[in-house]
């Protein structure tokens, strides 16, 4: 299997800017000697341009093979993307691609339609998978039986506002993702953590043994992060449906907020934190 690595003085290894590529197959590895120091911030594989297909890909830093390491990487400053999507990276297809070791897995820009099914998106220092807010609309996602988990410090799906809007906490640009049938599980701080997200579905969905830590234990280990689907603090987020999810050994539940609709979900025994499962 071809091996690929970055190359020092280059902000990907690998970078799409033509429509229709497929990339099937590879395993790309960051070199652990490259990015020594200070913060930085690139995608291993990185696409702006519309109908790219990404499929049998393993996203590796080997470096990384517990949350502790995870933890360290972040605070060394090595943030790194799996895979980004941006620009006019529209209609893009990630699929049975296995992701770790990274900082974020994929993380879903101002495009629309990705399509995210049968991942293995696992050890990664924030969230598994992100779906990042800006001035442009972010819509029609459809993530579908993964395996999301053990994310270091945040969440299995994480939406986030637009921060450089004027009032970032009443943007809510984020519009038509489904989660739907995956297996969401380990994560430190919520499951799924709606920011700036409006028309969203979360639905038959196994989610267990979030642990409900603001930022893990990067800060110290707490109780702050509250439930297992949850909001963060200072944005909104609004037309939400929750349905048909089984709950379970979580930190809490759902959180409810404006306008949602949550029904038909099974919820139970859920007192999971730092400590393990049924914390007094």
């Amino acid at each position: 299997t071809p091996v690929i690595r970055g190359v020092a003085g280059a902000n990907y290894i690998i970078k799409i800017t033509a429509s229709g590529v497929t990339l099937d197959g590879l395993h790309v590895n960051l070199d652990p000697t490259y990015g020594s120091s200070g913060v930085q911030t690139w995608d291993f594989i990185t696409v702006s341009a519309p109908n790219a297909e990404l499929k049998n890909l393993y996203i590796y830093q080997s470096d990384v093979a517990t949350v502790a390491d995870a933890e360290n990487e972040y605070i060394r400053g090595r943030r790194y993307k799996g895979i980004g999507l941006s620009g006019s990276g529209n209609n893009a297809k990630i699929i049975d691609c296995e992701i770790t070791g990274v900082c974020k897995g994929v993380h879903v820009g101002a495009v629309k339609n990705a399509y995210i099914p049968c991942c293995d998106i696992h050890l990664t220092q924030q969230s598994c998978i992100v779906f990042a807010n800006t001035a442009a609309v972010n819509a029609g996602n459809l993530v579908f039986d993964n395996d999301l988990h053990d994310s270091a410090i945040e969440d299995g799906v994480q939406w986030v506002q637009d921060f450089n809007a004027p009032n970032p906490g009443t943007v809510t640009n984020n519009m038509g993702t489904i989660v739907r049938g995956n297996r969401i599980y380990g994560n430190r701080e919520n499951a799924c953590d709606l920011k700036g997200a409006r028309n969203v579905v979360i639905e038959n969905n196994l989610i267990w043994g979030t642990f409900g830590s603001n930022n893990g234990e990067l800060n110290g280990w707490n109780r702050s992060a509250f439930t297992a689907i949850s909001k963060g603090a200072n944005a909104d987020a609004y037309h939400v449906i929750i349905r048909g999810n089984v709950l379970m050994d979580n930190s809490n539940g759902i959180m409810a907020h404006n306008d949602y609709k949550i029904y038909h979900n099974v919820i139970v025994n859920n007192r999971h934190d730092y400590t393990g499962s049924n914390s007094t």
